[in-house]
Parts: structure tokens; sequence; C-alpha cells
């Protein structure tokens, strides 16, 4: 390739941020990893500007949350019901069959920005506890739990990796230990995410609660619903139809944002 048609690949967000020449060295950058931001240009400098600016209107990602780039992940919140004392967990597993290159690496649509599938399934995720132990936690008892209960989803369906969206930081402190455990439930929790983690690639992606992420809103209003504590009726009919099969993780998270 002569160097009026060499293209360059700007990685400003993925595992090595750099300008790259080549579609397959862009693809091992951002392949699986969580808002992964890249863009090609016809120059270098164009290429060094966009990885330099921090004016995100030249960044073609808008989304506040990209999973289009991410083979599997969980998106996870809890709730509490002071009448009942009672602690609930929601959300989805999300697991992709991606096609693959030559080159063994997902087949990433650069419009999109996202991997290209032959299958895509989703697990809704949610339920409710009251363990003493566990309720004086109030609704992160709930999120512990549900990822406690994805992660056992994960485990049956055998995956290697796992992208977990949350937006309570110690989801992430206590599985990786970074945080002290006082109580009985985060023991637990870390000493089982410890056991997970032999087998399965865990990353941990925080995000601002309530703040319009879809995926975190989704996850919420299934807390809620695992409760009974929905406020909306058009809420209680989205997420008991898409707890229930009846609708897509797509349609779920249109009607959501209506």
């Amino acid at each position: 390739m002569s160097s009026k048609d060499t293209v360059y690949y700007a990685v400003k967000d993925g595992k090595t941020p750099g300008i790259y020449t080549s579609w397959k060295e862009c693809k091992e950058q951002i392949a699986g990893f969580p808002n992964a931001k890249f863009r090609k240009f016809s120059t270098r400098e164009e290429a060094e500007k966009f990885i330099t600016n921090t004016d995100s209107s030249i960044t073609i990602n808008m989304s506040p949350l990209n999973t289009g780039l991410l083979l599997n992940y969980l998106a996870i919140d809890g709730s509490f019901n002071k009448k009942t004392e009672t602690y609930g967990y929601g959300g989805f597993l999300v697991v992709k069959t991606p096609e693959y290159d030559k080159d063994n690496l997902p087949v990433i649509d650069e419009k999109t920005q996202s991997i290209v599938c032959t299958e895509t399934k989703t697990y809704p995720i949610y339920g409710s506890g009251s363990d003493p132990e566990m309720k004086i936690m109030r609704n992160v008892a709930g999120e512990i739990q549900g990822v406690k209960e994805a992660l056992k989803k994960a485990m049956e369906l055998n995956l290697k990796e796992l992208t977990i969206i949350y937006d309570y930081i110690g989801i992430e402190m206590w599985a990786t230990g970074i945080w002290n455990c006082n109580k009985v439930g985060t023991l637990i929790y870390q000493d089982f995410c410890k056991e997970v983690m032999k087998v399965m690639k865990l990353t941990f992606v925080k995000v601002p609660g309530h703040k319009g992420i879809l995926e975190n809103e989704l996850a919420d209003r299934i807390a809620k619903y695992s409760l009974n504590i929905l406020d909306k009726q058009s809420d209680v009919d989205t997420v008991k139809a898409f707890c229930n099969n009846e609708i897509s993780l797509n349609t779920a998270l249109e009607k959501i944002n209506n």
C-alpha cells in the first residue's frame, strides 16, 4: 500500500490507545473493551488530533455507554422495600456469538461500532431476599445478590469473560479485594467472586445511577419490579413483558427512554 492509500485508525479509548495502520491491529485494541472509542482517518495528523482532543463532539460514539463492542455483559442494580424490609435485584445478562474473521478476531462493523453477531441471547435476572445478615445493607444487598445470581448463570453458560455494569462502587471494590469486608454478606460475595475469577475474566464498569444510561435505568426498574414497588404502570408493563421474554432488550430500552 502506498503512503497515499495508507489509512490511520486512531484508538482513543481501548486496550492500548494509539494510532494503527491496519484494521486487524485496531480490532485487537477495541474488541471487548467497554466504551471503546476509535475512528479512521486518511492522515496521521487528523488521527493524532482525535486522540489528543478532549472535545467529545468529534467522537463517533456519542452514547453514554456503548455495549456494542462487548462480547458478554451484565447490567445490574439493587433496590429495597422499606415496608417489607426486603431487598431486590434486577438486570440482564447479554451473551453474544460473534462472527470471526480469518485472524480469529470478532468482525466489527465500523459504522455502528459494534460486533457483528450470528446470535445474541438476553437473560433477565431478578429476584428478592430478606436474609437478616444481608438486609441491613438495604439496596446494596440486592445488587450484590444480583451479581452472584448472574455469575451463576454465566458459569452455567461456560462464559470465559464478562463485563459487569453497575452503579455502586462496592460491587467492584469487594469483588477485587480492594475494599476490606466487615459484613458477612460482603465477605461471602468476595469469596464467591474470587472463585469465579479463577475461570472467568471479569471487567467492571461503573456508571452513574439515575443519569439516563438506559441499561442502568432498565436494571433499576427490574430491581423495583422484583419488590413490587414500581410507580408507573407503563414501567410495570414494560418490565413484566421483558422478564417474560415477550419483548426484546432493545424494545424494553426504547420504552423506558420514552
